[in-house]
């Protein structure tokens, strides 16, 4: 493309990349920051609704939710962009997802993890609650994350020594919070295209559960529509957080003719 001294360069540019993000050919370029973001929130409700609608011939559960989580992706960038993406990830659902149980310590695997220590006496106590806390779920049941216990009740029970901090590679107490094994979740699907919940699909839930096998073990499951309830939760609460701050999204969503992220302009002082 030939420079232009008008800026017909820079505006063509422009024009092309709302094409490709979907935006009407005749929307103003170059408006404000509140526009900006009406419309950068309104593409991607937009693409909720075109993900929640597409039909698959197999596995469509697995394939909606690694493009949920895509979404989430690229909406942290906007609020976290020297984050890295697990920090990103988390600290954008813990603050704006409105999850109220994305705290609370996953009980099954505090069992697991138990389990994998039984020598370790500093953890007996833990391991009693954790055990009698299980034992009242009945089998059969759907058990709601309300049941598992919170984080500081867990902290509390839990070994105070330095050399207790990490009782097995990579597992620490933060470890166990929900909003971390949605991570994990998370990467299962972008890196191996697999489900951890395979075992169990209630495509009527709306909330993270747990379900009883018939071997008896309880199997924890994040069901479809909680992602995309979690999507449309975080994409509310950025619109006023945007808004509210001034914040043109499109700055900060990697939208920029450099590919490779260290040679890209984020304004100074974002977090």
């Amino acid at each position: 493309m030939e420079d232009n001294k008008d800026g017909r360069c820079f505006t063509d540019v422009t024009i092309r990349t709302e094409r490709c993000l979907g935006l009407s050919n005749d929307q103003e370029i170059g408006v404000s920051k509140e526009d900006d973001s009406e419309r950068f929130i309104r593409y991607f409700r937009r693409q909720l609704t075109v993900i929640d609608s597409a039909q698959f011939t197999e596995k469509g559960s697995l394939y909606k939710k690694v493009l949920f989580v895509t979404v989430i992706d690229a909406l942290s960038k906007t609020v976290y962009p020297r984050k890295k993406p697990g920090d990103r990830f988390i600290s954008l659902i813990r603050h704006y997802g409105e999850w109220k149980n994305c705290d609370r310590i996953s009980l099954t695997h505090l069992v697991r993890l138990l389990e994998k220590l039984p020598d370790l006496e500093a953890f007996s106590k833990l391991r009693e609650f954790a055990l009698a806390r299980r034992a009242k779920w009945g089998d059969g049941e759907i058990i709601s994350l309300d049941k598992d216990p919170d984080y500081k009740e867990v902290q509390r029970l839990w070994p105070r020594e330095e050399k207790y901090k990490q009782p097995l590679e990579k597992v620490d107490l933060n470890s166990l919070r929900h909003v971390r094994l949605l991570y994990s979740y998370r990467n299962k699907l972008i890196h191996e295209m697999v489900r951890p919940d395979w075992a169990v699909d209630l495509p009527e839930e709306e909330e993270p559960f747990y379900a009883s096998m018939t071997d008896g073990e309880w199997v924890l499951t994040y069901p479809l529509k909680f992602f995309l309830r979690l999507c449309s939760r975080l994409l509310a609460g950025l619109g006023m957080y945007y808004s509210r701050n001034g914040i043109n999204p499109y700055e900060l969503s990697g939208s920029d003719t450099c590919w490779i992220e260290t040679l890209k302009g984020y304004p100074q002082g974002r977090p």
